[in-house]
């Protein structure tokens, strides 16, 4: 791509992972959440393979990472449900020690979905670039 498409995606990405990143932690107070979020992360990083080419964005994104990223998240992901329908008891007293003002549960499920659908769509936006 050219110099200029380079500079500006190199400029306004880290703005886009920002916002994307706010969308996911707020999504327990407005609409939106984990998938809005997420997909705003992922458009941040399909607009630096755009602009670097499917080579250059893996310097800063592996895709080895991102599928364990992805694995990671469902695990939290699976780790909460589990211990919310079996420990709940016990787990709302530690819970009490890392109280977040209205969320709870919901803003680490939040963090969890988010993260496990940015990586889902950077990975099928590097499947797509590499035809």
């Amino acid at each position: 791509m050219d110099m200029i498409v380079r500079t500006v995606a190199k400029g306004i990405v880290p703005f886009i992972w920002i916002y994307g990143a706010y969308i996911i932690l707020h999504g327990h107070i407005t609409p939106g959440g984990s998938f809005s979020g997420g997909v705003i992360v992922a458009a941040g990083a399909v607009l630096l393979i755009i602009a670097y080419g499917t080579k250059g964005a893996e310097k800063s994104l592996h895709e080895d990472n991102l599928h364990l990223l992805e694995a990671l998240a469902g695990a939290v992901l699976v780790f909460l449900l589990l211990s919310e329908m079996f420990f709940r008891d016990y787990v709302t007293v530690l819970m009490g020690y890392f109280d977040i003002v209205s969320a709870g549960y919901v803003l680490l499920l939040n963090v969890a979905g988010g993260v496990m659908v940015l990586a889902a769509l950077i990975t099928i936006a590097y499947m797509f670039t590499r035809r």
